[in-house]
């Protein structure tokens, strides 16, 4: 197995299933679009996160990382 890059463990920090880092990152598109429409510089950071979730879930999905303890 490998180790997983520092990007993945903080993004999966206490998420241990897949799902729950795909509800994640849909939860922070969400936010960040409901945001933009308040106030643009809100909405930023949740972009990023989204972002991070999904390269996140990519790495773990080629390197077949899911079965974590």
């Amino acid at each position: 197995m490998k180790e997983c890059p520092v990007f993945v463990q903080l993004a999966l920090y206490g998420l241990r299933r897949r799902l729950w880092v795909v509800t994640f990152m849909w939860l922070s598109l969400w936010v960040a679009a409901a945001s933009l429409a308040v106030k643009f510089w809100m909405g930023g950071g949740f972009v990023l996160a989204a972002l991070w979730y999904g390269l996140a879930i990519r790495w773990m999905d080629r390197n077949q990382q899911w079965n974590l303890k």
